[in-house]
Formats: structure tokens, C-alpha cells, sequence
């Protein structure tokens, strides 16, 4: 209503027409009614969903497409920590997480659950069930928690792993695997997809660096933000996003 487009690094963002269309709905009306734009990037712009996209180009034909992701939550604080159960042992963690559990159906939300169904969009599928689940990855041995300024006892959580499969009409499933958790001592934030079919492909980044990435691609996509049309407009339908060599206004149309 201020007038003012919208970026957010939300991960639930990306896609929200899966889990959340109602209030998407209710958004891209407002956003047309006012004039302004809302979208989403971050670190899965383009390394959950835009890389993905390009390779995906480059197969006859898919089956299967599964991401694995880890990060080091003490990069975002102590509520973050919290909210991935951290310090846990695994009767808390299933009491407080087991609901959170899909079984079955389409309204997953969850961090990768939404980057799903933009690559089921972008790439033209059909989504015909999602499925979600949470599991703990605990500690074998004592690791050191720098926010909670204590170790993590062998048997207690190190952090969470969220599971989403998607599985579609046309025979592709796409899973994604997004592992938030403390590190031990010398492991560092990593990213993988695999691409099954005629032919494979493996793809990792070695040692992305995760805040960075959350931090300058929202910054690189302003500029399209400002010369999309009215509307909740995610990103798969916006250019693929472009590093700026020259001042942001000379980019928006």
C-alpha cells in the first residue's frame, strides 16, 4: 500500500502457490491493485532452483532430480539454532517435531518444499504429491555450540534435516534434502544436485558461501524487480539473474 516492491530471502517465498495459495492469491492482488511487485530470491535463486534449471537443459530426458544441501546454523543465530533443535535429545525432537510431518499431500511447508514446485513450474510439471519429513541428526561425540556456549552431548541434536518429495505426472520426482545443523570441527557448508537419466549429471559447489549468496542475490535482482509487471512474479518468470557491471539504474526499464 506505501507504493514499494518487494524482495524477500523467505525460502517459503519462492513458490508459494503450493503450500501457501491462498494467501499467495491474496498478495498477488493486493501487489496488482497497488502497482507494486513481490518476489523472492536468496541463496536458492539461484543454487536450488536457476542452476537446476540450466542443467536440466542439457538432458534428453529426466527422472529423477535430488538436491542435497548443509549449512552451519551458527551463522544466523541463536533462534535459528533453536528452531532447528539443536541440543535436543531425540524424544524432545520428536515430540516437538513430528507434527510438522506430512505423510502425504500437497500443503508441504517447509524450507525446500517451495523451491520444488518453482522447478516443477519453471520446468513444466504437473505436481501430483508432495511429501515432507523431518529428521534430527544427532551428535556422536561432544561438539562445541558457540551460541549456546556449551557442548552438544553425544545423543542430542546437532541439527535438522528437512526431506520434501515431489512426485509429478510426467514421471520425474524431485526431492531435495536441506540439512541445517552445527558443525564439527572442519566441515563446511555444502551443495550437490544429481540429474538421473539420459545423460546423468552430478553437479557440487564446494564450500558455497551460503550468507553471501543470500545477500547479493535479492541485490542483483532489483533491478528486475522494478521493471516487472504488477503481481506476486517469482522468479522463474523474471531473466535469469545477472551480475550488474554497471550502476543499478541503468538496468531498469
Amino acid at each position: 500500500r506505501a507504493g514499494c516492491n518487494v524482495i524477500t530471502i523467505g525460502e517459503n517465498a519462492a513458490w508459494p502457490w503450493t503450500t501457501e495459495p491462498e494467501l499467495a492469491a491474496e498478495l498477488d492482488a493486493l501487489a496488482r491493485e497497488c502497482g507494486v511487485t513481490i518476489s523472492a530470491s536468496g541463496y536458492p535463486d539461484i543454487y536450488w532452483q536457476s542452476l537446476v534449471l540450466v542443467l536440466a537443459g542439457s538432458h534428453e530426458r529426466l527422472t529423477r532430480i535430488h538436491g542435497t544441501v548443509t549449512y552451519n546454523v551458527e551463522q544466523y543465530g541463536p533462534h535459528f539454532i533453536t528452531g532447528h533443535g539443536v541440543g535436543l535429545s531425540l524424544q524432545e525432537f520428536t515430540a516437538r517435531f513430528a507434527e510438522e510431518n506430512s505423510p502425504t499431500g500437497y500443503g508441504v511447508n517447509c524450507m525446500p518444499g517451495d523451491p520444488n514446485g518453482w522447478l516443477c513450474h519453471a520446468l513444466g510439471l504437473t505436481v501430483e504429491s508432495q511429501v515432507m519429513r523431518n529428521e534430527p541428526r544427532l551428535s556422536e561425540e561432544p561438539v562445541w555450540c558457540e551460541s549456546f556456549g556449551r557442548d552438544i552431548a553425544p545423543g542430542q541434536v546437532l541439527g535438522t534435516a528437512n526431506l520434501v518429495t515431489t512426485t509429478t505426472r510426467e514421471g520425474i520426482t524431485v526431492e531435495m534434502e536441506v540439512c541445517g545443523m552445527i558443525y564439527k570441527p572442519g566441515e563446511k557448508d555444502a551443495l550437490t544436485w544429481e540429474l538421473e537419466g539420459e545423460p546423468s549429471t552430478v553437479v557440487t559447489v564446494t564450500e558455497p558461501d551460503t550468507p553471501a549468496f543470500t545477500a547479493s542475490s535479492p541485490v542483483n535482482r532489483i533491478p528486475q524487480i522494478l521493471s516487472a509487471p504488477p503481481g506476486y512474479i517469482t522468479t522463474d518468470q523474471l531473466p535469469p539473474a545477472a551480475y550488474l557491471v554497471r550502476p543499478m539504474h541503468e538496468y531498469v526499464n
